[in-house]
């Protein structure tokens, strides 16, 4: 929460130590699994003796709705673009950083999971990070200095790491919540520093009191995945919509500069809402109802 109350350029040093930290867990996690894959006669993770000899199938249909919401929920970092490329000196470059950044991090974590998929199989855990807990050195279970700061970091560091997410979420959910009350007075509010950090502790607060009773991260990730549906999927649909008749109403174009040759069409729109919307009654069955 008081990390929330800085601006971005406040956290830019902790972001970048964060970033070095992620890339190196993953590194970790890869580097780990490879060389209990070469060195198979040896168990590395608890009593485990190479690669998972079992049944598990390579595409289980049966947790799709998981897949999908968890995927969905791993976007939301989108949220918080905006405010970062706000305050950069450089806009243009933004483009190319973000591309490759999201690059980087969806290729990471598909050869990651492809690797504990064939390593670990169904004994993946949820929080897959869990699984380095029993990590070791060789067959005869002890633990090096190395071996205990690897272990120790991956699966500490998964928790860790939200101390950097958190502060830019809540920056960008204040300062809408900001614009909206104030309206268009929002430019010269924003400027008062106690509104500001009103807002944006303001902005925090529910994660804070909904976390002292949900701890499970895969249902966190369930039902934000929910939440960042209707916000990052039929919100801007619905927007398109709206805003298009609006547009014709008024006798104005609704050709404008971010307009696309390709997906500017209000039945793709009309598609994508309806997808999006079935996708939600799915969540919500198989999250809420066939569970309860």
């Amino acid at each position: 929460v008081p990390l929330s109350c800085t601006s971005i350029l406040d956290q830019a040093l902790l972001q970048f130590i964060f970033l070095a930290g992620r890339m190196l867990m993953v590194l970790l996690m890869m580097g780990t699994i490879i060389v209990a894959m070469i060195h198979s006669d040896q168990a590395y993770f608890g009593d485990q003796v190479g690669p998972v000899q079992d049944d598990t199938p390579i595409i289980d249909w049966t947790h799709t709705i998981t897949i999908i919401q968890t995927a969905i929920f791993a976007t939301s970092f989108q949220f918080s673009v905006p405010g970062m490329a706000g305050v950069s000196n450089n806009k243009k470059s933004m483009t190319g950083i973000f591309r490759n950044a999201v690059a980087f991090v969806y290729v990471s974590n598909c050869v990651l999971a492809v690797l504990m998929a064939l390593y670990f199989g169904s004994n993946t855990n949820p929080s897959s990070n869990l699984n380095w807990s029993e990590y070791h050195s060789s067959s005869g279970g002890g633990s090096s200095g190395v071996t205990s700061f690897v272990s120790g970091y991956v699966v500490l560091f998964a928790a860790i790491d939200g101390l950097a997410v958190y502060p830019l979420m809540c920056c960008s959910l204040g300062d809408i919540l900001l614009a909206w009350v104030f309206g268009d007075k929002a430019p010269i509010v924003e400027n008062d520093r106690k509104i500001r950090i009103f807002f944006r502790v303001l902005a925090s607060l529910p994660q804070c009191v909904g976390a002292l009773f949900v701890r499970d991260l895969g249902v966190l990730a369930k039902y934000g995945g929910v939440f960042t549906i209707l916000s990052y999927i039929c919100a801007p649909s619905l927007l398109y919509l709206a805003s298009g008749r609006a547009m014709k109403n008024h006798d104005m174009p609704t050709t404008t500069y971010y307009s696309s040759k390709w997906f500017s069409k209000d039945w793709l729109a009309l598609l994508i809402l309806t997808i999006t919307m079935l996708i939600i009654i799915g969540v919500v069955l198989d999250s809420v109802l066939l569970e309860s």
